[in-house]
């Protein structure tokens, strides 16, 4: 009796070896993908006509495993550039508007250290014109709306303030096409951009880091 229940406890134990191994395997895990947001304040220093001028803004985004994010974004020309010779208004002093918005992407490296880096990229619609300031600083002047498109790929660090607060800094390139007004192609709109922003969110997570080589260091 001994032996047959020996017999049948050893070949419990081998299908249920057995049964693990045949487990359905699946393409997809169910391992948990961590999800959540952010938003905040941007400022964007690039050239126009050859000298750095100031855009502000700001944007938001959904953010997965802290790692991958995919939002919008949006910016405007906040330094004054007038003209004073443009053909139908000479001697008015007339205000260049500049402001664009649109998808705004980017990865994060290794977000749990207090000082990361990572890649992002804005790509959106926008639009030059003009506004007269003897008047009114609202009233575009008629005929000198012109659209455009912009792309800004650029490199980042961030600095970790809280679990709710980054500060972030980017190195890129802005490139403005679609540019069709013949006074606006005599100034300079590509070239180097820098930007600083500050943005809150759901940047930390209580359960610990991201993996372990998040941890340690920085």
């Amino acid at each position: 009796m001994r032996k047959l229940a020996l017999v049948i406890f050893v070949l419990s134990l081998s299908l249920l070896a057995k049964a693990q191994d045949d487990e359905q395997k699946y393409l997809a895990s169910d391992a948990r993908i961590e999800v959540s947001g952010f938003g905040g304040v941007i400022s964007e220093m690039a050239l126009i006509n050859k000298t750095f001028s100031f855009s502000t803004g700001g944007g938001g985004a959904l953010l997965l495993d802290r790692r991958f994010f995919i939002g919008g974004y949006g910016l405007g020309l906040s330094t004054n550039r007038f003209f004073t010779d443009y053909p139908g208004h000479i001697g008015d002093k007339l205000r260049l508007n500049f402001g664009h918005a649109g998808v705004w992407l980017g990865y994060i490296y290794r977000p749990s250290k207090r000082i990361h880096f990572g890649i992002s990229g804005r790509g959106g619609w926008g639009s030059l014109q003009l506004t007269d300031e003897n008047k009114n600083q609202n009233n575009e002047v008629d005929n000198t709306n012109d659209n455009v498109f912009v792309i800004a790929p650029q490199i980042e660090a961030e600095v970790n303030i809280l679990p709710w607060l980054k500060f972030n800094i980017g190195m890129g390139y802005r490139y403005v096409s679609g540019i069709d007004n013949e006074t606006y192609k005599t100034l300079t709109f590509n070239g180097p951009a820098f930007t600083a922003g500050l943005f809150f969110g759901g940047f930390g997570d209580e359960s610990g880091p991201v993996n372990d080589d998040d941890q340690g260091g920085n």
